[in-house]
């Protein structure tokens, strides 16, 4: 690792004002995508019969629609979790749009100015991170691959991709400042997100043990408070569906919907590597983004095996944790659908790519160059609901 930045105020702000100018391109194309996609894509069977849609309405697609009818809504269950249901989705994303509705802003464009607004203070928190070990080089190239990947046109969309990054990001400041009771809050916060934040535990965990493991009363001490504010946002979630539908299990039960039963085929499945099978879709289906989706999944594991040593133990326990997660619950039956959202989360890896750009600067411009190339593609599909992320 590099020293530190420099702390020159001048320097600071410059270098934020970088970061803030990679994202505002980033934006730019995905508003030209969207601007292509109606003018050039028909909808999609899904999208048929749609008319005079407002720009943010083409962002509320998939998931997005979810969000919007909790907020329209509320929260709704029947018992049968067979179906799709609302309840799969945690609260807090919507919770942090409804002030904007009760303003009068409608909820669709409220979904959208909430996850812009939080990316926009998440990159420059990124920025912060990175920049603190791994020096100016390196961030500028990591925030570059991240905010051109192609997914990352789910951080301006009716999705919670900006508030998970937001606060995964200051979950590791935090961290990386044993602040542990702020670092255990945003935790929690984030599995009020979205239940696959769990993977934050064991970063947690492992640095709780570093600073306290030669006292071990203090560890248990700090340890019981940082683990009831770590998982409090899972919790209360739980004693919520508990309150309003009797069904606390509602929770993970719901999610069979969406990633099968998780039955003992399905974990056979996995330990197997068939999903792996799907790596030849690209030849079969064609060049789809459900059919890159292996292929980044397989590039992104690839990166963290042979450049490990590039990151801390904390890093590498939440890139594991990223990787091994989704690919157990739910490759066996979905495949790798969605994959390429979830890895865009693991920001560790584009600071791996950071590394390899600032060495190879006519790498980092391909490959950024390419990532715009598909990002354009993916968001002018998933405008027109032919690709739900």
């Amino acid at each position: 690792m590099q020293p530190a930045s420099s702390h020159n105020p001048v320097s600071n702000v410059r270098a934020y004002l970088y970061a803030l100018a990679i994202l505002v391109g980033s934006r730019l194309v995905l508003f030209l995508a969207l601007i292509f996609s109606v003018r050039f894509i028909p909808p999609s069977p899904m999208a048929a019969g749609e008319a005079n849609l407002l720009w943010y309405q083409y962002l509320l697609r998939w998931d997005g629609g979810w969000y919007l009818q909790i907020l329209r809504d509320g929260y709704s269950y029947n018992g049968n979790d067979l179906v799709q249901q609302s309840v799969n989705f945690n609260p807090l994303y919507p919770l942090l749009c409804k002030p904007l509705v009760l303003f009068g802003v409608a909820p669709g464009a409220a979904l959208v100015i909430v996850s812009n607004l939080l990316i926009f203070i998440a990159v420059p928190l990124l920025l912060k991170l990175i920049r603190e070990d791994y020096g100016d080089e390196v961030a500028y190239y990591a925030l570059a691959a991240l905010c051109f990947f192609p997914t990352s046109l789910f951080f301006s969309a009716g999705y919670t991709e900006s508030l998970g990054l937001l606060l995964i990001v200051s979950f590791f400041l935090m961290l990386r400042r044993r602040r542990f009771i702020l670092a255990s809050l945003f935790v929690g916060l984030a599995l009020a997100t979205r239940l696959m934040s769990m993977i934050l535990l064991p970063p947690l965990l492992w640095e709780l043990w570093r600073a306290y493991s030669k006292d071990l009363r203090r560890l248990v001490r700090v340890g019981v408070v940082c683990l009831l504010l770590a998982t409090s946002g899972f919790w209360l979630y739980v004693v919520y569906l508990w309150a309003a539908f009797n069904r606390p299990q509602a929770i993970w039960t719901t999610k069979r919907a969406w990633h099968g039963s998780g039955g003992l085929r399905e974990l056979f499945e996995v330990l197997t590597l068939q999903p792996f099978q799907h790596l030849a879709d690209v030849w079969r289906v064609g060049l789809l983004p459900e059919t890159i989706a292996p292929w980044f999944f397989l590039l992104f594991a690839v990166l963290f095996l042979v450049f490990r040593k590039l990151l801390p133990p904390a890093y590498s326990l939440y890139v594991l944790g990223a990787l091994l997660m989704p690919y157990i619950l739910s490759s066996g039956n979905a495949g790798f659908v969605s994959f390429t959202r979830y890895m865009m989360l693991t920001f560790p890896v584009f600071i791996i790519m950071g590394e390899a750009f600032k060495k190879r600067v006519w790498l980092g411009l391909t490959v950024v160059s390419l990532f715009a190339a598909m990002m354009f593609m993916y968001a002018a599909l998933y405008a027109q609901a032919y690709w739900a992320g």
